[in-house]
């Protein structure tokens, strides 16, 4: 069985984004469905846009280790607004271990433009 952390974060007063409980559930769910072991969360919750991703930054320190096979994610908009950070920083991750962005695996067109996402990243184009 494959094992997995999760990786949700949350803006205060961002009403129209799923709370980091609503984060973890959805990844649950999918890694219940799927046969992934939920070992660890790591969760973000900030009040401004300037404050920094700790547990962000603690979760790429910890990949290097690799305790577990993969990073869930609801969805790739946690990660930040900056396609170019978001993309080098999954980059990093998938130097050590699998990740799943869980509304791309549930969306075939969500799922194609995360591959392009990748490629451009990739070529530098992004």
């Amino acid at each position: 069985m494959k094992t997995a952390v999760i990786y949700s974060c949350h803006l205060e007063n961002r009403a129209h984004e799923p709370e980091n409980w609503q984060q973890i559930a959805l990844c649950k769910e999918f890694a219940e469905q799927n046969g992934i072991e939920i070992i660890d969360s790591y969760w973000d919750y900030v009040t401004t846009k300037k404050e920094p991703l700790l547990m962000k930054k603690r979760l790429l320190e910890e990949c290097r280790n690799q305790h577990w096979d993969m990073v869930l994610f609801s969805s790739i908009t946690i990660l930040g607004r900056n396609l170019k950070h978001i993309m080098k920083f999954l980059n990093e991750i998938s130097k050590y271990l699998e990740y799943k962005i869980v509304n791309q695996e549930n969306d075939k067109l969500l799922k194609e433009i995360g591959k392009w996402l990748k490629t451009l990243h990739k070529e530098k184009r992004l």
